[in-house]
């Protein structure tokens, strides 16, 4: 089966993902921005992956103008990875019918505009002005790591990802 990698990313963690997936799959990888619809008619299958902000993943309604065929999704955030993660995902951005994982990725300060990285500096104030331990996982995490460079990607969650596609195609998608 034909299968193409297309992503989205903001500071490199998605690009990473996108890589170990097409790697692994052996498959061919684009960037959304370069791709066409004209070239994935040929692709029966999109493995797409864009970064998360604000619980949105980033490129998606882009890919879904481009893509006519079956697609998956991955999203990359700097949150640790929690239950519940691919479905938040999915009924957040309208993807209750499709495939949906998340990968941990991390956070790339220096990579930030600077734009992105006032609105992230804020929001570690408002976190800071609250009680501590009234603060969720998510608001706490943030808190701490705000401001700072740290990379969480691993390549043992593409897995995941490809166990899915072998299972549903019934064979092994990777070489060993």
């Amino acid at each position: 089966m034909l299968t193409a990698v297309v992503f989205t990313g903001n500071t490199g963690f998605t690009e990473k993902y996108a890589n170990w997936v097409a790697n692994q799959l052996k498959c061919d990888l684009f960037r959304l921005e370069d791709v066409t619809a004209e070239d994935l008619k040929k692709y029966p299958l999109v493995v797409f992956g864009g970064w998360v902000k604000g619980g949105y993943i980033q490129g998606l309604q882009e890919l879904q103008g481009k893509v006519r065929g079956k697609y998956i999704v991955f999203a990359v955030g700097a949150l640790p990875k929690r239950d519940g993660d691919a479905a938040r995902f999915k009924e957040k951005n309208g993807l209750q019918d499709i495939p949906t994982f998340y990968f941990e990725g991390g956070l790339r300060w220096y990579r930030l505009t600077e734009g992105q990285k006032a609105a992230l500096l804020m929001y570690k104030e408002t976190l800071q002005s609250f009680d501590y331990r009234k603060l969720s996982a998510n608001e706490r995490f943030f808190l701490n790591n705000i401001g700072r460079t740290f990379d969480h990607s691993s390549l043992d969650g593409v897995s995941e990802l490809t166990d899915f596609l072998e299972s549903e195609r019934g064979q092994k998608l990777t070489a060993d």
